[in-house]
């Protein structure tokens, strides 16, 4: 509170100083002129420290018309008037001194400004790239750690002996990698029909029924089987390749086909009741399970013929 009754106080005295500077040099004698008109100086000053430049104008114009006054009032005696041109020189050059150095200050201040915007833009941008990189810190940690439970899970396989208990071992462990919605189904070629093994997250079951009808390939897996190539789809109900009844409740699936060498042996397909579920990475991992599948199948000495 002080403080500001001070600040109003001072900013009251520099506002109304040359009322009496320019009273008093009509009514003090000429011994007193050169001070009063010297001191129009210090309101300038003040104007600009507590005003700015626009009320130190002002000063200035009414400080300039009491110097004019001054002179005038010494020429009409025939005294001296050098003293009272140097203090009006002496005014002037303090005025476009506080000028430049307001000047040079808006112009630091700007360009510190500038610098500052700058500086924000840049650390916008590190710290994007930091949030990218721990993104990717993060995703290289889940990509090898799925990698390694991968490489877990082969080492698994020694512990089975049993062809089925092998691919059963391989697929509710794969399963358990990603979310507890999805599901996995290998379809196995042989002879000309289909042995099918599904798996989830709690259960696996192995189906090889004589009657084809309830093993067949949805149209994606044929797609898959005829083409040979590795299948990803976002949206089942957004792609116009395929059809798939609501009940089989499937939105999105990745398909890859199983080889033993260069002959195809099956179809491995992971699908969800989610749209968006799987990417491009997703189905890279899936090639590597197929790959491990078809290893074991020529282990095995599994052929499709």
């Amino acid at each position: 509170m002080f403080r500001k009754l001070s600040g109003f106080f001072v900013k009251f005295i520099v506002s109304i100083w040359l009322i009496p500077v320019g009273y008093l040099l009509f009514v003090l004698p000429r011994e007193w002129w050169l001070t009063l008109v010297f001191s129009c100086n210090f309101p300038l000053i003040a104007g600009y420290v507590f005003f700015g430049p626009i009320i130190a104008s002002v000063i200035m114009v009414g400080a300039f018309i009491i110097n004019i006054l001054a002179i005038l009032k010494i020429l009409a005696i025939g005294a001296n008037v050098f003293p009272f041109l140097m203090s009006l020189l002496l005014f002037i050059v303090v005025f476009f001194l506080l000028k430049q150095s307001d000047d040079a200050r808006k112009y630091n201040l700007f360009s510190a400004q500038d610098e500052i915007k700058v500086l924000e833009g840049d650390t916008a941008i590190l710290i994007k790239e930091e949030e990218n990189l721990i993104q990717s810190i993060k995703a290289n940690k889940e990509r090898l750690d799925k990698y390694n439970k991968l490489k877990d899970i082969q080492d698994g396989l020694k512990d089975h002996q049993v062809f089925s208990g092998k691919i059963r071992y391989i697929l509710r462990n794969i399963i358990s990698i990603f979310h507890q919605e999805k599901s996995i189904v290998l379809f196995l070629l042989k002879g000309g029909k289909f042995l099918r093994v599904e798996a989830d997250k709690n259960e696996d079951m192995l189906i090889g029924e004589k009657d084809q009808e309830s093993l067949y390939l949805q149209n994606f897996d044929e797609w898959v089987k005829v083409n040979k190539k590795a299948l990803i789809i976002s949206d089942m109900y957004k792609d116009v390749r395929f059809k798939v009844e609501e009940k089989q409740n499937i939105r999105s699936l990745i398909s890859v086909p199983v080889f033993i060498k260069d002959e195809l042996a099956g179809v491995l397909r992971i699908s969800s009741y989610e749209p968006g579920c799987f990417n491009q990475e997703d189905l890279r991992f899936l090639d590597l399970v197929a790959e491990m599948i078809g290893k074991v199948l020529e282990k095995e000495m599994y052929y499709a013929q």
